[in-house]
């Protein structure tokens, strides 16, 4: 069980976040089998259906509606009568989701696909939230205040850098900005880790690829850093960019898939499965015969602002529990990135976005591709060699085997690719709406 550091645990206090119980009460979890998980779930959500339908504006009508006849009909079904949401219908109902008078704080997403979502976190969501993490970590040997390397964003207004500084010092945790991701930088920041002895990282994949790419151009060895995991999150990790991390680091590579708004949704256990966690209940909307479909969250601890059948953007489908880990959670298998990642072709037909991942990876230290209408893509590069004529339309004629023989591709080699204000390295931005 991950014990909280007695410092952390009176700092969890004063904020009004109950993470030592909330731990203890997830641990036990873990250890029941499926069917007190399913009735733990069940009664998280009768008590958030009965929150909202008192305290929130936006949801009372719906509720009433939903209860109406319901007779002794499940929680689970009650939640299918209620309506979907995603963060523009919240943002544009905001005071009418805002509900309760519990602490909170605002919280903000990266804003990588547009403005930046704001929102009210309370500490009693927050609270599983972190206990969430904590408890899905130590799956992997990490306790609460094991020391991290961070290859994320960095604050740039001095009193939020402040801020950042010390609560990174209070944690552990060593940065590196991955808005300043040169060899110069990697090789200080290697320098850094050496003395620090990380227990892990925690990155954006592609940040982290490019870091294992800088010290293996650099000769130096990433193994004597001494990390045993790498948890990678925020991004697709590709299967290439998992391999080259570990064959750099020595460390395991972890995958953590979850959202600013509702905390980890699932995680990566010792046998690579991701496990839906019991703190959130995922909903697929629309599946195919395959059983995929939108990915939709009800965070079951939301209170100031619930989220509830909250559509983020991405697809996958959900699997009862067969894992060799004997953990009781669903699992979930995330099928392609966000559902506006994809090229359109000049036909009208759309293609994923991680064709240029693996066409490109062979030519390239790193790239990032453009487009703004359909039927042309613009792609800046940075090529691991030579890109001349014969390689560039090699390149095209494999592009185009995907995308259409009548896609334009224009490539453009430069010298560096800035992040997004996050700090994610994303790989292809879409303008068409």
């Amino acid at each position: 069980m991950p014990v909280l550091d007695k410092k952390l645990e009176f700092i969890y206090r004063l904020r009004g976040e109950r993470v030592k119980s909330a731990i203890d009460e997830l641990e036990r979890l873990e250890k029941s089998g499926r069917q007190s998980v399913v009735v733990y779930k069940e009664k998280k959500l009768r008590e958030l259906i009965e929150f909202i339908g008192n305290e929130c504006d936006y949801y009372r009508t719906s509720v009433e509606e939903a209860k109406h006849g319901a007779g002794g009909d499940s929680a689970f079904k009650l939640l299918d009568k209620l309506p979907a949401v995603d963060k523009w219908i919240i943002k544009n109902n905001l005071s009418g989701f805002i509900c309760g008078h519990m602490r909170a704080g605002w919280r903000s997403t990266s804003g990588t696909t547009g403005t930046p979502f704001v929102f009210k976190k309370d500490r009693y969501a927050s609270g599983y939230m972190d206990a969430m993490m904590y408890c899905a970590y130590h799956w992997h040997g990490i306790l609460p205040l094991s020391r991290q390397a961070r290859i994320w964003g960095s604050s740039v207004a001095p009193r939020a850098r402040m801020i950042q500084d010390a609560k990174d010092r209070m944690l552990g945790r060593k940065r590196l900005s991955a808005f300043e991701m040169s060899d110069h930088n990697c090789r200080r920041f290697h320098a850094i880790l050496l003395n620090h002895k990380p227990g892990y990282f925690y990155c954006y994949p592609n940040a982290m690829y490019q870091f294992a790419l800088s010290l293996e151009r650099l000769g130096l060895d990433g193994k004597e850093i001494g990390a045993s995991v790498v948890i990678c999150t925020g991004e697709i990790l590709f299967q290439y960019q998992k391999e080259k991390i570990e064959q750099v680091t020595g460390a395991r590579v972890v995958n953590e898939y979850g959202s600013t708004e509702n905390g980890i949704i699932a995680f990566e256990c010792e046998y690579g499965t991701m496990h839906l966690l019991p703190t959130v209940h995922v909903d697929i909307m629309d599946p195919d015969q395959a059983g995929f479909g939108e990915i939709a969250v009800t965070e079951l601890n939301s209170r100031s602002v619930p989220f509830i059948k909250y559509k983020i953007g991405d697809r996958g489908r959900v699997l009862n529990p067969g894992c060799k880990c004997g953990r009781p959670f669903e699992e979930l298998e995330i099928r392609e990135g966000r559902v506006d990642d994809f090229i359109v072709c000049p036909n009208g037909d759309v293609v994923y976005d991680a064709i240029l991942a693996y066409i490109l990876k062979d030519y390239a230290i790193q790239f990032r591709a453009y487009q703004d209408k359909k039927g042309f893509i613009k792609i800046d590069i940075i090529p691991k060699s030579s890109f001349d004529e014969v390689i560039e339309q090699k390149v095209k004629a494999r592009l185009r085997k995907y995308l259409g023989n009548e896609m334009q591709i224009d490539f453009n080699v430069v010298d560096r690719i800035l992040p997004d204000k996050s700090g994610k390295l994303r790989y292809f931005i879409s303008r068409i709406k």
